[in-house]
């Protein structure tokens, strides 16, 4: 590695810190799963995952379009620290899946089923936040939520961008809403004290045919969505690189056997 690359891997670096960390809590509080799971779930994607899968430009974390079937699973398991049961469970399937070569599954999806998961996952978080967003109520809400679309349109336009528009999104809103408080603070997400002192090992003893269950479910859709994901990366990665997709399930298994770990 060159001074040049480690220049420009820093700045990449900051700028997925800066958008994964409010996603990583967005999408565990839209799961109806403790913020601090979102957190390890950033941290471990981004060191464990990021060191194993060898993919030189897939980002790894909480998966936006598996918020549905989280909050489904920890509902029907019985709480949150069996459903850490459940993601071990999918981490092993996952390793399983890449020890057999499973991932040749993904040279055999057409590009409409990679354009159409994007769309799926993107409409899922809109369908979350569209109350929010155009609430008749609260006027702070619907102007943050007009300019961060606004940027993000406008951003894309521009000839010359240094940073994702996404990151100016994030930044101009949580500006304007410090100087002119525009939002109450029952929609803000808050850190309370000591995030992850509540963060156990698992619990053994609450392992079932239903924390099995959602397991093999888990692994399965997050298995497909990771394949589709890094078909859809390697497609507009510049120097056509390819990953290898047994090694990016077997990373990604042994990612999630650890997040669950730590629940």
């Amino acid at each position: 590695m060159n001074m040049l690359d480690l220049k420009d891997d820093l700045k990449s670096s900051v700028v997925v810190f800066l958008v994964a960390l409010p996603l990583c809590l967005g999408i565990a509080l839209a799961s109806n799963a403790p913020l601090a799971s979102g957190l390890i779930a950033g941290i471990i994607g981004g060191i464990v995952i990021g060191f194993g899968s060898g993919s030189h430009i897939s980002v790894s974390g909480p998966a936006a379009g598996l918020t549905v079937i989280v909050a489904n699973g920890i509902a029907s398991v019985g709480g949150f620290e069996a459903f850490g049961l459940a993601v071990i469970v999918a981490g092993a399937v996952q390793i399983l899946f890449g020890l057999l070569r499973g991932g040749a599954i993904g040279d055999y999806f057409p590009t409409a089923v990679i354009k159409g998961m994007l769309a799926a996952i993107g409409l899922i978080l809109i369908i979350k936040q569209f109350p929010n967003a155009f609430s008749k109520d609260i006027m702070g809400l619907n102007i943050i939520s007009a300019i961060s679309i606004a940027i993000m349109l406008g951003w894309e336009k521009l000839p010359f961008k240094l940073i994702p528009g996404a990151l100016v999104a994030v930044i101009v809103s949580i500006a304007l809403n410090y100087f002119f408080q525009l939002v109450p603070a029952q929609y803000l997400v808050s850190l309370p004290p000591g995030i992850f002192s509540g963060v156990k090992m698992p619990d053994f003893s609450l392992f079932n045919t239903s924390v099995i269950t959602v397991g093999i479910t888990i692994a399965i859709v997050a298995s497909l969505e990771t394949l589709l994901c890094i078909d859809a990366a390697d497609k507009i990665d510049p120097v056509k690189r390819t990953t290898n997709k047994n090694r990016e399930l077997l990373a990604q298994g042994l990612g999630n056997g650890l997040s669950g770990d730590r629940k």
